[in-house]
């Protein structure tokens, strides 16, 4: 196990693999061994792999945080958000429980996921708290500004994709939305 740490740290992905395979095959019930072959095989961009992995992980210990992201990392490259959205509502509650906010980048994947299976509301929650923990990323101010269009929420798209340009003027896709919601928003006071 040791050695599989070293190479994961070494981002030396194909040596961890071998060593956490020996880890899993030298100790079936030991859910550390699965849960870093299995955020080994993530790293190698091998996701449909890591998935029984890391479900075996979770089935040893189901409270394992480190498996459960990984796990919904690899269903949201997978674009399976309804599974997704299962594991990462339990680490918001987690989170939540013990007082502390999810990072932003894992608030904006729960929020686009939440989208995925239309809890709108949900996710225009949780990007908010997203765009709040990294006000500088452009992308959720813009994925922010696309969920309120979703909804026909013009103003507010409209101030979201300003604020995605002001912090990246060069990102096209804050501009077509902008556009996109200026133009809805003249049809919808006409």
């Amino acid at each position: 196990y040791r050695a599989g740490s070293v190479a994961f740290s070494k981002n030396d992905y194909a040596t961890a693999r071998i060593d956490f395979e020996k880890v899993i095959h030298l100790v079936p019930t030991g859910e550390q061994g699965y849960r870093a072959l299995g955020l080994t095989l993530l790293r190698m961009g091998k996701n449909e792999e890591s998935v029984p992995v890391l479900e075996k992980a979770l089935s040893l210990k189901p409270s394992d945080s480190d498996a459960q992201l990984g796990l919904a990392i690899a269903y949201d490259r997978l674009h399976q958000p309804a599974k997704e959205v299962i594991l990462l509502g339990k680490l918001d509650a987690v989170a939540r429980v013990q007082k502390h906010a999810m990072p932003a980048d894992i608030e904006a994947m729960y929020a686009r996921a939440l989208a995925a299976t239309h809890h709108l509301p949900a996710a225009i929650s949780h990007m908010k708290q997203s765009v709040a923990a990294d006000p500088r990323n452009a992308g959720s101010l813009d994925d922010l500004g696309s969920l309120y269009a979703t909804q026909n929420d013009w103003p507010n798209a409209e101030k979201s994709f300003h604020a995605a340009l002001a912090v990246n003027p060069s990102l096209a896709s804050a501009h077509l939305h902008l556009a996109m919601a200026l133009q809805a928003d003249q049809r919808a006071g006409a």
